[in-house]
């Protein structure tokens, strides 16, 4: 800024002018212990020059310098957000669980298996049906026509008397269609039959959009973290993508700022950049379609849109030597979800069997057209309301469509940092404790 220096008597006449400008503005940053607590320290450094002009031509620069500190309070980042980015999302376990109904629709049947032989519950909260895709569900005499290594959990009143009646589960034609092991009798539960449908006095508990809110704003703090793959802004196509650990892909933590499409003949790699989950955040605002293969190795992928595929597609989770190393740990850390809501915020028409692992579709309903016979493993969640939830089994062919529940896949919804995770916790600035601190002004020098 330049400003009129005048004459200090009363005259008041202009003798120069004054001009002084910043030339150095730079920050260094610190973490330092005071009494046992950490802060972070910022150091601002400033260098001032400034300029004089005399009315007879003179001219005078002098150099000044001066310094402030700000401290802050560290904060783990993987719990920083404000009010709270959640330190994990909750889902109920099962091979099949649905806020709404579930509806299967195949001429060739239904199968969820289990390495256990008893965990791959089918639940849902407005109750269970099938029905056949061609002729008449009358037809059906098979004991295994639909068939769970687990159990058909219903809520008593409406939803089980739905789920038992002919317009469900059963069949007007008398037969027994459902095969399921018996529940043995558990504290107050007196246990039950096999190849029955099991009442249950209460609903399966979902999250609210409330809370799917609170999950999404702290997925997409974690999404925005640096450290990450930068992808350009607006809609990305696979060819777009970098290559990444020598193949083309995305490490987390990254966000799109629009749709991502995986175009025919095209594979990309989702890596987990941490072996805490927090961080391993790929956030779509927008839709994901795949029309090629996507393999994740232990990523939370979020997209607020819908996920859909081609019968040639594949989404598979697969573990990586250098990353999480077994099948089993990358089936903890992988997750497919879908804000949207939407009955169809994520379908499959692929006719490539593949491990899913979780598929969630947190505030909508997921719907499976894959024919050829395709098996899918994993865990499927709907926590839609209102019309905009449900699972619904509908293979284009009228194949039979079969569900490997992988207990890997549904933790019971516990996705929280693991030990190790302690070795590669970020640390971020959080609140002040002392405000800018400016010092006196130092090390004057004359230019000229």
């Amino acid at each position: 800024k330049t400003v009129k220096v005048t004459n200090p008597d009363a005259t008041q006449t202009v003798i120069g002018t004054c001009e002084a400008r910043l030339i150095e503005d730079r920050e260094v940053q610190e973490d330092i212990d005071i009494y046992g607590t950490k802060f972070r320290k910022f150091t601002y450094y400033f260098t001032i020059e400034a300029k004089g002009h005399a009315i007879g031509g003179k001219e005078m620069v002098q150099n000044v310098k001066f310094k402030g500190t700000v401290l802050r309070y560290i904060v783990r980042a993987d719990i920083y957000a404000g009010s709270g980015a959640p330190d994990q999302f909750t889902f109920p376990a099962g091979a099949m669980t649905s806020h709404e109904a579930i509806k299967i629709v195949s001429d060739g049947g239904f199968q969820a298996t289990s390495i256990n032989g008893t965990d791959a519950f089918i639940s849902a909260n407005e109750g269970i049906s099938w029905d056949v895709k061609t002729g008449s569900k009358t037809d059906i005499t098979d004991p295994n026509f639909i068939k769970t290594d687990g159990f058909f959990l219903v809520p008593d009143g409406g939803p089980f008397t739905f789920s038992t009646g002919v317009a469900g589960l059963g069949n007007a034609n008398g037969s027994t269609n459902i095969s399921a092991p018996a529940a043995p009798a558990q504290g107050d539960f007196p246990g039950a039959p096999a190849n029955s449908v099991i009442k249950t006095e209460t609903g399966l508990g979902f999250a609210p959009e409330a809370t799917v809110t609170t999950w999404i704003t702290g997925w997409d703090l974690n999404a925005t973290q640096p450290g990450g793959t930068v992808v350009p802004s607006g809609n990305v196509d696979s060819a777009d993508l970098p290559t990444v650990l020598g193949t083309r892909g995305i490490q987390s933590p990254s966000k799109i700022t629009g749709d991502l499409k995986v175009s025919s003949g095209d594979t990309i790699h989702l890596y987990p950049k941490s072996s805490n989950p927090k961080k391993n955040v790929i956030y779509i605002d927008g839709n994901l379609e795949n029309d090629g293969t996507i393999i994740n190795h232990g990523v939370t992928v979020v997209f607020t849109g819908k996920y859909k595929d081609k019968a040639a597609s594949q989404y598979k989770v697969q573990q990586h030597p250098a990353l999480f190393k077994t099948r089993e740990v990358a089936l903890m850390r992988s997750a497919l979800i879908s804000t949207s809501k939407d009955k169809e915020s994520i379908t499959f028409k692929s006719e490539q069997s593949s491990t899913v692992g979780l598929v969630y579709a947190a505030l909508g309903g997921i719907k499976v057209e894959s024919g050829s016979n395709t098996e899918l493993a994993g865990a499927m969640v709907a926590g839609g309301t209102l019309g905009n939830g449900g699972i619904a089994i509908e293979p284009h062919d009228g194949s039979k469509f079969r569900l490997k529940y992988e207990s890997y896949a549904a933790t019971g919804g516990d996705l929280t940092m693991d030990a190790a995770s302690v070795i590669d916790t970020d640390y971020i600035a959080g609140n002040i404790y002392q405000g800018f601190q400016p010092t006196k002004l130092f090390d004057w020098v004359d230019k000229h």
